[in-house]
């Protein structure tokens, strides 16, 4: 499976250029993409929609974000 952290809470995953300045978190680039060792399905999985799921049989968890320009 694979799932995403919602930053913007806008239920999309956002490219942004690298941001983390200011209190303002929906102008944040930190939309991370997590993949689990969890069979896919195409309906979620309760074991990673929960608080704290991203962290369930976590593979890798990546942070991409846009160049500058």
């Amino acid at each position: 499976m694979v799932s995403f952290r919602d930053q913007q809470e806008d239920g999309q995953y956002t490219l942004l250029a690298m941001n983390t300045d200011g209190d303002d978190g929906s102008t944040h680039s930190r939309e991370y993409l997590f993949i689990h060792a969890i069979d896919y399905a195409e309906t979620p999985s309760s074991k990673v929609t929960k608080t704290g799921g991203h962290e369930m049989e976590q593979m890798m968890a990546m942070w991409l974000y846009l160049k500058d320009g």
